[in-house]
């Protein structure tokens, strides 16, 4: 682990991060005028284009280098600051919606992520800008109420995805202990001159993770003692330093484990469950097989803590809490996986749309829009699954073994490690039979 210098000049920056929310406000612009009133159809539609194909696999990778920075710079963080500043009341947060916020992310991500597939919102760009559109005004309600950005730590699902892929980036935000226990002012939490407080409800001296960092760079600003460092680390380094486990995040991660099987699943089986149970109403068939992939990995989980406190003597809910981190790499690589092959299979479209949206004219199709063969998109999958596989197994060991007391960190390790090898092989087994299908 060592300090970014260069990281941390660009968060002093009185540039950063404001530059570039503006630029990320007028793409989103672009987008919504084009989801509303360009084409129809999706792939001729620079705005869905944009928003699937080249906002949503780049994601998964931004979580991986950089941690929640997309937090900081989305448009919606910045409309959420300019409602708070000029209309909001500024109300603290209630005691019952941070006591419920994770919860409640994981039920509206899990809401978004069924009305994604049920409607077919990625292939309509209506739809798309539907969504987009509800979302923002759950943004600019949250923000005429109450203070800071209450909506992107405790309502926002994909700021909830993007919190826990973090924990896995390679940069992250550490305070110098010596400096902050002896520091009375607390401008990092409170604000200052420099900037406000800490948007997200944080104190960094005591944050114990990336989960509700977004390198805005207020505290870095604020900070009279230079406390704070910009870190580049070992990727899933945090995993096994988490100080408070929390189950709702290791609940969070076997929903994306399940969700990302069951994407990889329904393209090369149409409506399997409904073929299965023959049922005739798709709708019902659908939402039964969602509800299918994203509860049977958290029974999977649960069963390897329980086989794991059999070892350890802690309850299933504890090993549940711990383990279910180790489980974030190979999920963020299943992410990155999928998103990305859709990526190289069709980028060349990207380019296409961007011409014709620019000249105005219509173009003709390259005759093919993959960037790559179809060799190199399953091995860029294969290789992605067997990166994550192995930080995910080696978060597990060290986790295991860090625990004071009885049992054989081996046979505390092996339930999980198991439950990561049979997650990894199915996705790749299902690549390789979406290659021939």
């Amino acid at each position: 682990m060592r300090e970014s210098r260069l990281a941390k000049a660009i968060l002093k920056n009185s540039l950063y991060p404001w530059t570039l929310q503006w630029v990320n406000v007028l793409a989103f612009a672009v987008i919504v005028h084009q989801l509303l009133l360009g084409p129809a159809e999706s792939n001729n539609n620079l705005g869905s284009v944009l928003t699937w194909l080249l906002w949503w696999p780049a994601l998964g990778v931004m979580f991986l280098l950089l941690g929640r920075v997309w937090c900081t710079v989305c448009p919606f963080a910045l409309l959420s600051d300019v409602v708070r500043r000029n209309v909001g009341n500024q109300l603290r947060v209630p005691r019952l919606l941070k006591r419920v916020g994770p919860w409640l992310i994981i039920a509206l991500f899990v809401l978004l992520t069924w009305s994604e597939e049920f409607f077919g919102i990625a292939h309509s760009p209506l739809a798309t800008a539907a969504l987009l559109l509800t979302l923002v005004t759950g943004v600019v309600a949250m923000g005429a109420f109450f203070e800071r950005r209450a909506w992107c730590r405790y309502a926002c699902p994909l700021g909830g995805m993007a919190g826990v892929y973090s924990r896995v980036g390679v940069v992250g935000l550490q305070g110098t202990p010596e400096a902050c226990m002896a520091c009375d002012q607390v401008h990092c939490y409170k604000g200052g001159e420099a900037a406000e407080g800490c948007p997200m409800f944080e104190f960094p001296r005591i944050m114990d993770g990336s989960a509700n960092c977004t390198l805005c760079g207020h505290c870095v600003k604020n900070c009279p003692n230079d406390s704070l460092r910009v870190v580049v680390r070992m990727p899933s380094s945090e995993l096994w330093a988490v100080s408070k486990p929390r189950l709702d995040e290791s609940f969070l991660a076997a929903l994306l484990a399940g969700l990302i099987a069951g994407l990889n699943l329904m393209e090369i089986l149409h409506d399997p469950f409904g073929g299965l149970l023959g049922l005739r109403n798709t709708g019902l068939s659908f939402t039964l097989f969602f509800l299918f992939c994203l509860t049977t990995p958290m029974l999977l989980l649960a069963g390897a803590a329980k086989l794991a406190s059999l070892t350890n003597a802690d309850s299933v809910r504890d090993n549940a809490a711990r383990f279910g981190y180790a489980l974030l790499p190979v999920v963020l690589a299943g992410h990155i996986g999928h998103t990305g092959r859709e990526f190289l299979e069709k980028g060349w479209l990207i380019v296409h749309d961007a011409m014709v949206f620019a000249t105005g004219e219509p173009r003709p199709r390259p005759a093919s829009l993959a960037l790559v063969g179809e060799e190199v998109q399953l091995g860029f999958q294969v290789a992605i699954y067997a990166v994550g596989l192995s930080l995910s197994l080696y978060a597990a060991w060290r986790i295991a073994r860090q625990r004071p007391g009885p049992g054989n960190p081996v046979a505390i390790w092996l339930p999980y490690a198991l439950l990561f090898v049979g997650f990894a092989t199915l996705n790749v087994l299902l690549a390789f039979a979406g290659e021939g299908a």
